[in-house]
């Protein structure tokens, strides 16, 4: 996971789809830094490099973290 852009010296790596693999229903979910401006991921879940640190320190041997998704519904 090398990249000179940072956004992976800090990452945790999400349990899905890790067994038993089930083709079609994606792999590798990461939890790693935000781009500049939070810029969309490819599937994975970004924060600013200090919340990540936030969360890394509040996660204990056998973490269980829940992400969701908000979806904002705008008037025409």
């Amino acid at each position: 996971l090398w990249r000179d852009d940072d956004l992976y010296d800090l990452v945790g790596i999400v349990d899905y789809n890790l067994c038993p693999r089930i083709v079609g229903r994606g792999s590798a979910i990461f939890l790693h830094v935000a781009q500049d401006g939070y810029q969309p991921t490819a599937g994975c879940v970004a924060l600013a490099a200090g919340d990540l640190r936030k969360v890394q320190f509040r996660l204990g041997p056998s973490p269980q973290l829940v992400v969701g998704q908000i979806f904002v519904r705008r008037s025409p």
